[in-house]
């Protein structure tokens, strides 16, 4: 057989040396990439209802009537609706976490299941109010919104 004509291929034991090291590399990166993506659950939660209560306040100035954002412990459902109509602005369900506590603070209540109302007025001002949220690795994150909607966040 003439050299030029000759094709050079990979042996079995290169292909399956290479398969090894690619193995070996994915199950050292697989705890790290489960971790981020179990953080990134109640980070983008967290997000969304921050967001959600800013929706609210937007909404309530703008169309000047008291708005509300409606909170299903059970569900982990969040939702901006009308005072008196009721029908949803904006609905989302919080993916990968559970809304563990609602503490409303003009009214003394601390909610552990079912659904929890805070009100958002047309002057920009909303109830004061308190969540504590969890993902499934057991990571929290607390979310403290005072009267003129300012928003404290913090890890546990």
């Amino acid at each position: 057989m003439n050299q030029a004509t000759r094709c050079r291929a990979f042996t079995l034991m290169e292909i399956l040396l290479v398969i090894l090291i690619l193995g070996i590399v994915t199950a050292v990166m697989l705890p790290a990439l489960s971790r981020s993506i179990r953080g990134s659950r109640i980070r983008l939660a967290t997000r969304e209802l921050v967001m959600a209560g800013r929706y609210a306040r937007s909404m309530a100035v703008l169309q000047q009537k008291n708005l509300t954002l409606d909170l299903d412990l059970s569900a982990a459902t969040i939702a901006v609706a009308g005072q008196d109509d009721r029908s949803a602005l904006f609905r989302r369900a919080l993916e990968g976490v559970t809304i563990e506590s609602l503490e409303i603070a003009s009214e003394d209540l601390l909610l552990n299941q079912g659904t929890g109302r805070v009100t958002y007025r047309n002057n920009g001002t909303c109830t004061p109010y308190t969540v504590r949220l969890k993902d499934s690795s057991g990571k929290q994150v607390t979310i403290n919104v005072d009267a003129l909607s300012s928003v404290e966040t913090e890890e546990q």
